[in-house]
């Protein structure tokens, strides 16, 4: 079967778009009922702009092993490690020259893509072949040694959903690992909310579910309906809508399921009740709080890579989680400089002991000794984040900060620096007084404008794998020595990162080539660090 027509008319598509359209205000673009315009295809990358490994297989290792065979049906050895293969790779296309009427999600089937590529290279064509489905693979040319595939064949296309344009990265909640069941939180910046998506089914051979409402849609397509989209604080249209450009979303469940949200334009911090309002509401999650977390001296304001600190009440517990019955978390200031990190916490809000308070809903308030009992975002403290030095960086270059991550034990947090391009590490140790003493100690030079950042252990030492979009590249630094230990080639305009430890490779979504590589991380193996495999066939985007 040849390739469909999307994939065919892609590149020649992109080529005639003026590249005005993509620098449009995002607050003029929205994604109404009715939906005008051309449906995005199914089964086709279209400017990917996030990855998301399904969030309910465990990256828990079950046991030691030397192959595969020492492991379950379902599993694989990596690093030593019998890990569950997730089958699902959740890829997010942004839409980015708005040629469609909306933003997608869409399923890759990673077990067939794995098989195809890797299990029998003989079946493998040579560099430049026309592909179908039924060959879907040759090698790239100029570097036999990858392979490409057209992504088609591997897309659940029929679990597609869209939503509104210029979506962000992903992340998921899992509320009870026992069920097939998760959600998906989605950050859409042209029709500013949080879009969740309800995943279930695909782990024991049944089909996969995207259900976000998509059968509201009045064309009778597969656009996620209101209900899911979280647009007003607590689901009240004659409240507050959410701040502009949500970015980045941050999942903590310890203690309470709560999502906080950046903003990449706006000063505010978002924080959602995942679980829904406590009084009131109609079960769905909930904003229940935004506040004036990020602002800065300058004419731009905003957050952007946001993390929790880990926690362990018997060991390394701050003080001001009160012994981890607080979340602690830190973002990164984008347009700051002098460059700085904002820490804050959440706080619920209920009845003083012996009191006449009593928890009401909004419509409430008028209740002797009503009160709101929803958590808040609480700023704690903001420290600057040292790095490079910025005198000669032009003042045209506004963006300071990106990504921040932190080590496993939450000793360390490692901070992204944007132009010049660097990786800042801070001690984020408890001090004298059980805090964190906030102290960067040591800086290593990367990309220029690097924008995502993920730590990578391998069993025997971390990376940090840092996405270089002007570059076209990822590097890959040995945290032991904060120096950079690998440089590989990607594909054109990468951004968003995704782990699978099970098979021991990187996914990078490659937003202006229309591709996800495939990197490998194996510790043995002589293709480490470099791009073994490509999802989509490249076709760079052409003003």
């Amino acid at each position: 079967m040849p390739l469909s027509l999307s994939q065919a008319a892609r590149g020649l598509s992109r080529r005639a778009m003026a590249l005005a359209l993509t620098l449009a205000p995002l607050t003029m673009i929205s994604c109404g009922e009715g939906n005008p315009g051309t449906d995005p295809p199914a089964d086709s990358f279209i400017f990917p702009s996030g990855l998301l490994i399904d969030p309910r297989v465990s990256t828990a290792a079950t046991g030691t092993c030397e192959s595969d065979a020492d492991c379950g049906a379902d599993e694989a050895c990596g690093a030593n490690q019998c890990r569950a293969k997730a089958r699902w790779l959740l890829v997010t296309n942004a839409n980015s020259d708005q040629r469609y009427n909306a933003g997608s999600m869409l399923p890759v089937d990673l077990d067939a893509y794995w098989e195809a590529a890797f299990d029998d290279p003989t079946a493998i064509l040579s560099a430049g072949s026309s592909l179908d489905r039924e060959t879907p693979c040759r090698r790239i040319a100029q570097r036999p040694q990858a392979v490409e595939c057209t992504e088609e064949p591997f897309v659940l296309d029929e679990a597609t959903v869209h939503f509104g344009k210029f979506p962000g990265p992903a992340a998921a909640w899992d509320e009870d690992p026992s069920d097939d069941e998760a959600m998906v939180l989605i950050p859409v910046r042209g029709d500013p909310s949080i879009t969740y998506v309800e995943l279930s089914g695909g782990l024991s051979g049944d089909d996969l579910h995207l259900e976000c409402g998509q059968a509201s849609d009045e064309d009778g397509g597969r656009y996620c309906g209101d209900a899911h989209r979280l647009r007003f604080l607590r689901n009240d249209p004659d409240a507050d809508r959410i701040s502009r450009e949500p970015f980045r979303i941050q999942v903590s469940t310890d203690p309470e399921p709560l999502a906080f949200v950046t903003h990449q334009g706006d000063a505010d911090l978002s924080l959602l009740a995942l679980e829904g309002l406590q009084v009131g509401g109609d079960g769905r999650p909930a904003i229940v709080h935004q506040t004036n977390m990020f602002s800065e001296t300058g004419t731009y304001a905003g957050g952007f890579g946001i993390a929790q600190r880990p926690c362990d009440p018997e060991t390394n517990a701050p003080a001001s989680t009160l012994e981890c019955t607080r979340p602690l978390l830190y973002a990164s200031l984008r347009w700051q400089d002098p460059l700085a990190i904002q820490v804050f916490t959440a706080v619920d809000f209920e009845p003083l002991p012996e009191s006449e308070q009593v928890c009401v809903g909004p419509d409430e308030l008028d209740t002797p000794g009503g009160i709101i009992c929803e958590p808040q975002s609480v700023p704690l403290l903001r420290f600057g984040a040292g790095g490079l030095s910025t005198l000669q960086v032009s003042s045209a270059a506004l963006a300071r900060l990106a990504d921040v991550a932190f080590s496993a034990s939450g000793d360390e947090l490692y901070v992204l620096q944007v132009n010049p391009g660097a990786l800042i590490r801070v001690d984020t140790s408890l001090g004298e007084d059980q805090n964190p003493i906030n102290y960067p100690v040591s800086t290593v030079e990367v990309c220029a404008r690097p924008t995502t950042l993920r730590i990578y252990d391998d069993g025997i030492n971390d990376y940090a794998l840092v996405s270089c979009y002007r570059s076209a590249e990822l590097f890959i630094v040995d945290l032991s020595n904060l120096s950079v230990a690998g440089l590989t080639r990607a594909g054109i305009g990468p951004d968003q990162l995704e782990i699978d430890y099970a098979r021991e490779a990187v996914y990078v979504a490659n937003s202006l080539d229309a591709t996800v590589s495939v990197i490998d991380m194996a510790r043995d193996s002589a293709t480490r660090f470099t791009e073994i495999g490509r999802i989509g066939l490249s076709e760079p985007y052409v003003q």
